[in-house]
């Protein structure tokens, strides 16, 4: 992972405060395809980029032992201080040198980050430490789709044009636009999940959701190239049009709002 765009203690503490939890429907349908193959006690699952543990703590019920993986110390940390599962732990390392022995894992997942990975490295290292039958689940997330009166899709619409007419977005993050289809899987035994079934709806304010795009790696870029004033000033800029397309006075953070974050996912299984 040679960006490292979520680093620094004060980014991951509000990575930690607003970025979404994955739908259980999510969890389930990944564990449904992996008892299709995978019988008995689930020994162990490791959750690659897992950022501040929104994926990992989520698997601790299910398996013996979880185990979330990041490069980033700071996410690390504050994955360490909200988990209380004793069986759920985390460690600082990249995606492509997984701490396990041969075939002893049956699940890897990785939520909003497999764009970040060395593909072919990383995929080496998963069929390594992968059990025959066992599972690698990817998915990501669109950009929040604020649920409001009738100006759901052109609230949304004005995110996007943020987003891609503004801030400053890595290539690799246009994978998640196509779905993940561009990354090369090892395994033939696929499935792709893309429709709306799959979502979390957040019962925020305006401001809780604006927060959730500090959280963006594009916002950190920005700032990382042109500084903390000219970002500010970009993201003021674009709050004024958001409040006034939704026509009300009052400020973001006094605003409830609901809005909805919709997930795809990618599913292959190590052959038996």
């Amino acid at each position: 992972m040679a960006n490292r765009y979520f680093d620094g203690i004060d980014h991951a503490a509000i990575y930690a405060a607003h970025r979404p939890l994955p739908p259980q429907s999510l969890i389930d349908r990944t564990l449904k395809f992996l008892r299709e193959k995978v019988q008995g006690p689930l020994g162990q699952a490791v959750d690659v980029g897992c950022g501040s543990g929104q994926t990992t703590s989520t698997l601790g019920r299910h398996f013996e032992k979880v185990l979330g993986v990041d490069v980033s110390e700071a996410q690390i940390q504050e994955a360490r201080k909200k988990e209380t599962a004793a069986n759920v732990s985390y460690k600082v390392g990249p995606a492509e040198e997984l701490p396990f022995e041969d075939s002893s894992v049956e699940l890897v997942t990785s939520g909003q980050a497999c764009h970040w990975f060395d593909h072919p490295k990383f995929f080496s290292e998963v069929d390594r430490v992968l059990v025959p039958g066992g599972v690698i689940a990817l998915y990501a997330y669109s950009y929040a789709f604020p649920m409001w009166q009738d100006k759901a899709k052109t609230l949304n619409k004005l995110i996007v044009d943020f987003a891609y007419g503004e801030l400053l977005f890595a290539d690799q993050v246009h994978m998640i636009d196509n779905y993940y289809a561009d990354i090369q899987l090892p395994y033939e035994d696929v499935i792709r999940l893309q429709d709306d079934s799959f979502y979390v709806e957040i019962q925020g304010t305006a401001e809780d959701m604006f927060n959730e795009m500090r959280t963006w790696s594009g916002f950190n870029n920005y700032k990382l190239k042109h500084g903390e004033e000219a970002v500010e000033e970009i993201f003021n800029n674009f709050k004024k049009r958001f409040m006034k397309e939704m026509g009300v006075s009052v400020q973001p953070q006094e605003l409830e709002l609901p809005y909805r974050f919709y997930y795809f996912l990618v599913l292959t299984r190590k052959p038996q």
